[in-house]
C-alpha cells in the first residue's frame, strides 16, 4: 500500500509541476511524469539539469504538443548519451559508485572543494562530458 501512496504522490506532484511549466493536456502531463521517473521528481529545478530547465523556459512559445515532444527528445538524447545503448554506461556508473563509497572515508579526509568535480567525473564521466559540450 505504501508503494501505491508514493506513486500517487509522485503523480500529484507531476500534475502540479507540469501545469507550472505550462503543460495542460493529459498527454503532455503524462510525458512530464515519465521524465520525473527518469530524471527525478524535481528535475526541472535540479542544478545538474539546468540546461533542461533553461530549454523549458526558452521554448515556452511553442505549441504545447511540439514543446512536449521536443522536451522528450532533448531529455532522451541526454539519457541515451549517459546510459549507453544497452544501459552499459549506467551499469558502469553504478559499479564506480559502489567502489567510490568504499573510498569515501579516505576522500573526506583529504577533500577540498575543487576535488568534488574530480570525484563526480570519476563516477559519472558521461554526465560531466555531456554537460561540458555545447548543445
Amino acid at each position: 500500500m505504501a508503494k501505491c501512496e508514493g506513486l500517487s504522490r509522485l503523480i500529484d506532484i507531476g500534475w502540479v509541476t507540469a501545469r507550472d511549466a505550462s503543460f495542460q493536456r493529459t498527454g503532455t502531463i503524462r510525458l512530464w511524469i515519465q521524465l520525473q521517473l527518469a530524471l527525478g521528481v524535481g528535475f526541472f529545478q535540479d542544478p545538474q539539469f539546468i540546461w533542461l530547465s533553461n530549454w523549458i523556459k526558452q521554448n515556452d512559445s511553442l505549441e504545447e504538443e511540439e514543446r512536449a515532444m521536443l522536451l522528450y527528445f532533448h531529455a532522451q538524447r541526454y539519457l541515451d548519451f549517459i546510459r549507453g545503448a544497452e544501459n552499459e554506461l549506467g551499469v558502469a556508473a553504478l559499479e564506480r559508485t559502489l567502489e567510490a563509497i568504499s573510498e569515501l572515508d579516505e576522500f573526506e579526509k583529504r577533500a577540498r572543494p575543487e576535488m568534488a568535480l574530480e570525484w563526480v567525473t570519476h563516477i559519472h564521466p558521461k554526465n560531466v562530458n555531456f554537460l561540458a559540450t555545447p548543445s
